[in-house]
């Protein structure tokens, strides 16, 4: 009689370890998955623009707790995309500042593409008009812009086209790219010197 007391025990003993074990592998992994979903909603909330990131914290997610700010800020993400859908091809510079206006958010590949759009658009005006005043304008709001150095050789040679008659003196630093595009301005020009 007291070995079969005695397996009675073993067995419960055993059974109160695999219990235990159990339980504590399930708290184990449901810690882990609260962190990886903490860690997912961190990265989400840090200058994410990607809407697939949204879907997939939602689907792998679907009971979360963040869920609800996350299904919010991609109904906002959604938005600009639609509205980015309706200026990417306007031609409109305006239409693209408001877009940047309303989505200032410098980390955004949307928002790099509307300045670009409205760098070439601008960029394109001051090359249609081919005048002092218009290459001043497009290097004055894009001093770095994409076409800065070839708007600094258009102007240098307009400038020396309307002042035909005078002796143009230019000076440049160089180094930094400029020299050459004084160099390249003056070329043909009797009237110039650097």
């Amino acid at each position: 009689r007291k070995t079969h007391w005695g397996c009675i025990v073993i067995v419960i003993l055993i059974l109160l370890l695999i219990t235990s074990g159990a339980v504590g592998y399930y708290y184990y992994t449901q810690h882990e998955k609260a962190k990886k979903e903490k860690l997912m909603y961190d990265v989400l909330t840090e200058d994410n623009y990607n809407r697939r990131d949204y879907e997939d914290f939602i689907r792998k997610f679907p009971n979360s707790k963040y869920r609800g700010d996350v299904e919010q800020k991609l109904e906002k993400l959604l938005e600009m995309y639609d509205d980015w859908d309706r200026v990417k091809n306007s031609q409109n510079v305006s239409a693209l500042k408001s877009f940047c206006e309303k989505y200032p958010l410098p980390n955004s590949e949307l928002y790099t593409l509307a300045l670009e759009e409205i760098d070439k658009l601008d960029w394109k005006f001051a090359k249609t008009r081919n005048t002092i005043e218009a290459y001043d304008h497009y290097l004055n709001i894009h001093p770095e812009g994409g076409w800065a150095l070839e708007a600094a050789t258009e102007f240098i040679k307009e400038y020396l086209q309307s002042h035909s008659t005078e002796e143009v003196r230019f000076y440049s630093a160089g180094g930094d790219g400029t020299l050459n595009e004084v160099v390249n301005g003056v070329i043909g020009f009797k009237n110039a010197s650097i």
